[in-house]
Order: structure tokens, then C-alpha cells, then sequence
């Protein structure tokens, strides 16, 4: 996670990975015993029936769920929230259907959103706060980032969260804005035109210069002024 400690603009990034579905069988025939996957927290595993009617069931551990009995061809997935290891079985067949599946927390990896800057200036009966921002890849939602202020220097927790909207390119700059401080901005630098992407934010309540703010992805830090 990276700090800003001043008015800057340099990169930075982490990632969070996407979700999986992993494919697997689900037969009398001897290939499933003891079935044995490590998949992340969020991903699905999703089973194939072979020949016959089979159910698959938990047996133990941090989740529970069943299929109900359905017979060859059906396909049934599930989706694993909590981390640890659940066993399962097909009830009548236990002894050739059985597994466990084993669920790992998310793995870290690369942001295509960073911080470049922080604004906060004002004119005569004109202010102006915001944050510039920097697309290094095609991001299709923006929503999955969120921009989160802290109301004074010792706080531990955001005094609210802004989620962006919209959609960004490799390499645009972005800035996201008060709503009523556009004037503030062209004024000063004509930010209408310097920048690829525009977020204005109606409730947003500004911060001071000694108020920490955090830019996140799917709800994780991943940079903090």
C-alpha cells in the first residue's frame, strides 16, 4: 500500500484477483474418491454428474450445503465464502464419491487505478477540492473503486466513502470533484479539457489539509494520502 505524505504524482498499484469456477466430475466410476481442490474465497466449483442418480452433500467443516439427488448430466455449482475446508460425499456412493474442497483468502495482485494528486485551492468565492487520478489499463467499471476521506488526522475509520462511476482507458486522467467547484477548476486550469474522465460527486464534504484519504478496490486499500 502506498502513502502520500505530499502533494504528488507518482504511481502505484495493487490488484485484487478475479473470481474462478473450477470444472470437476461427479460419478460412480471410481475417478472421484477423494477429490482434493484449494480454490480462493468467491470462487465456484462446479460439478458435471456422471451415470446414475447421486446427490453431493457436505459432511463437515465451514460450509454446508446439497444438491438433492439428480441424475446423469446434471451440473450443480457452489460458491465458497469462508475460508477453510469442507468435506463432501454422494451419499449412497461414498465410498467412490467423496472430497474435500479447501478455500484460501484472495490473492493480492496489481491495481489499474492509482493517486496523482490532491487539490484543494480556492478563489475568490470559488473552491475547489479533488483528486487526480490514473487509468494504466482499460478499466470497463469504475465503480469498483471508491475514494474514502477522513475527517481529521486521527481518525481510523472514513468519515464516508465515494464510489466512481463510469468507465476509463489506458492512460487517462481522471478527476473526481466536488460537483460545485467545476468553475474553480476550468478557472484555474482548465480541467474540463486536461482531463479524459470527469466523476462529479453531489454529497461529497471535502476534506482539510490534514485529513487522510484512501483510494480503494473492491472495498480494500489499496493507496492512502
Amino acid at each position: 500500500m502506498k502513502t502520500r505524505l505530499l502533494f504528488s504524482f507518482m504511481v502505484a498499484s495493487l490488484w485484487l484477483g478475479a473470481q474462478t469456477t473450477h470444472q470437476l466430475s461427479w460419478g460412480n466410476d471410481g475417478s472421484d474418491a477423494g477429490q482434493a481442490l484449494t480454490i480462493e474465497v468467491g470462487d465456484t466449483v462446479e460439478w458435471t454428474w456422471g451415470a446414475g442418480t447421486h446427490n453431493l452433500v457436505s459432511t463437515s467443516g465451514v460450509e454446508t450445503f446439497d444438491s438433492g439427488y439428480e441424475s446423469s448430466g446434471f451440473v450443480w455449482s457452489h460458491t465458497f465464502t469462508l475460508v477453510g475446508s469442507t468435506d463432501y460425499v454422494c451419499s449412497p456412493h461414498a465410498g467412490n464419491m467423496n472430497g474435500t474442497i479447501t478455500v484460501e483468502e484472495a490473492s493480492a495482485g496489481i491495481s489499474n487505478l492509482s493517486m496523482q494528486g490532491v487539490i484543494d485551492f480556492s478563489l475568490p468565492s470559488k473552491y475547489m477540492k479533488g483528486i487526480h487520478l490514473k487509468a494504466s489499463a482499460d478499466i470497463a467499471d469504475l465503480s469498483i473503486y471508491s475514494v474514502e476521506p477522513y475527517s481529521s488526522g486521527d481518525r481510523l475509520t472514513p468519515s464516508a466513502v465515494y464510489t466512481l462511476s463510469g468507465s476509463a482507458s489506458a492512460g487517462d486522467d481522471i478527476l473526481f470533484w466536488m460537483s460545485n467547484a467545476d468553475d474553480a477548476a476550468n478557472i484555474y486550469m482548465n480541467a474540463s479539457n486536461i482531463f479524459d474522465v470527469v466523476v462529479e460527486e453531489s454529497g461529497w464534504n471535502g476534506y482539510n489539509g490534514d485529513d487522510p484519504l484512501t483510494l480503494s478496490m473492491n472495498g480494500t486499500v489499496v493507496e492512502t494520502y
